[in-house]
């Protein structure tokens, strides 16, 4: 969480909200997919629609301000190799949050699921992975 939200005061109203939206996701994740409302499944993805949102305004006011922490999320938004979106930014870190307290045989499946239901994605990353790769 913190790695995700250095930005965040450890305690603050904010925090709680999104430790409360991230326990909401990750009971979803653990349910029957059953989306409609009321059911876990739903709320879990509206969880996730709300800490998307939280860290789009994050990373808005970090570029507005031109605030640099020395923090992952920073990182993200500082790649020249590819653009990353900054909706992406966020999925990134919400999985990262979610790597943080689940295992990491979860976070594969999570990764290997992402890859395939968004093949430009996967594309992304394997143009990413040959500019990294020495010959």
């Amino acid at each position: 969480m913190l790695m995700a939200w250095k930005d965040v005061e450890v305690g603050s109203e904010k925090m709680d909200q999104i430790r409360h939206e991230l326990h909401t996701l990750l009971r979803g994740l653990r349910a029957l997919p059953i989306n409609l409302p009321g059911f876990t499944y739903y709320k879990s993805r509206k969880a996730k629609l709300v800490l998307v949102s939280l860290m789009l305004k994050s990373i808005a006011k970090r570029r507005e301000a031109n605030i640099e922490l020395n923090d992952f999320r920073n990182n993200l938004m500082k790649m020249t190799a590819i653009e990353v979106p900054d909706y992406d930014i966020c999925c990134i870190m919400v999985v990262f949050m979610f790597a943080s307290t689940d295992t990491t045989s979860a976070l594969i499946s999570w990764v290997v699921k992402y890859l395939h239901d968004f093949p430009e994605v996967r594309q992304r990353v394997q143009v990413s992975i040959r500019f990294r790769i020495k010959p």
